[in-house]
């Protein structure tokens, strides 16, 4: 049950803001792209808050399963555009230059943020256990945590697993602390 918690946490994290799995460039994380997500959190998670593209039901698995931000931001744009424009005006006044720019960078830096979080947890096990689970007690729990328990997001979760680069990790960990009071703050 803890690897269960630690995997809920992690995938609630990951899919509200796009870190499944990060988009590397060979351009590298600065502490100003990290200084620029730390400011834009609370507006950018407000939108997709508002949106309920994260929240459960008919989209909640196509969320789960999107490979990175870019395709939850296609997503977006088709299920929910008025909410895409809104996030994407929101991010340019942080200075990203589009919605994409801003999600290829979150997802480098919740991926380098998350990376001692995930990097224990055998999602293999986690898999194998959640398929014992009863109907009855499947039944009663609520849908984003059935959701979570879905052999295809446990799979996709395992885009966690792939550490970050070295670089990434030494540029996001001053702003731990923060980031960590950011997300809890948002919870």
């Amino acid at each position: 049950m803890k690897h269960f918690k630690i995997v809920l946490i992690a995938a609630c994290l990951a899919t509200f803001i796009f870190s499944i799995p990060p988009a590397y460039s060979a351009e590298p994380l600065t502490s100003a792209d990290v200084e620029r997500f730390i400011g834009s959190y609370r507006d950018t998670s407000n939108i997709m808050f508002e949106s309920k593209i994260l929240g459960p039901g008919k989209n909640y698995k196509e969320v789960l399963t999107t490979k990175n931000s870019r395709e939850l931001l296609a997503l977006m744009k088709q299920k929910v555009p008025a909410y895409y424009t809104k996030l994407d005006a929101a991010v340019k006044k942080h200075g990203y230059s589009s919605a994409e720019n801003w999600g290829d960078k979150s997802d480098r830096i919740l991926k380098a943020h998350l990376n001692d979080t995930v990097k224990d947890i055998d999602l293999d096990v986690l898999k194998e256990s959640m398929q014992g689970v009863s109907p009855e007690v499947m039944a009663s729990l609520p849908p984003e945590v059935q959701m979570l328990m879905d052999p295809d997001v446990i799979e996709n979760l395992k885009t966690l697993k792939t550490p970050p680069p070295e670089a990434d990790i030494k540029v996001v960990e001053p702003y731990r602390e923060e980031i960590d009071h950011l997300i809890r703050e948002q919870q």
